[in-house]
């Protein structure tokens, strides 16, 4: 993960040939990649930024174990997170069939603080 970047997440789907990539950066950037392409999202402001790195902590997902492939044809949706002191990485080799509700729960609030951010003008 490079400098500056607090969440990475990979989505990967072998079935379709298909590659997702999004970084959070410290600046209030998100950035996007779509096989290979990379884009800005949107931008958070300071207080977005703080939201998500709370988020983050507060998901604990360094408590989960990676999740194993649960059948053929599932994509896998890896976290990759530096917060503070909290660092891991989490690989769900079952996605979308397996989502903690903790990932579900980052998802939705991650989701919600990049809307807020695009209606805002990114």
């Amino acid at each position: 993960m490079n400098d500056g970047i607090y969440l990475h997440t990979r989505y990967v789907d072998p079935r379709r040939g298909e590659v997702r990539e999004r970084e959070y950066a410290d600046d209030g950037t998100v950035w996007v990649t779509v096989d290979g392409e990379r884009s800005v999202r949107c931008r958070l402001d300071a207080a977005a930024v703080e939201a998500a790195r709370r988020a983050v902590v507060e998901a604990d997902l360094d408590a989960l174990d990676d999740i194993d492939a649960d059948g053929p044809d599932r994509a896998t949706m890896s976290y990759e997170w530096r917060v503070g002191e909290r660092r891991g990485r989490l690989v769900d080799a079952a996605y979308p069939a397996v989502v903690p509700e903790m990932v579900d729960r980052l998802e939705e609030t991650l989701l919600r603080l990049e809307e807020a951010a695009g209606d805002q003008g990114g």
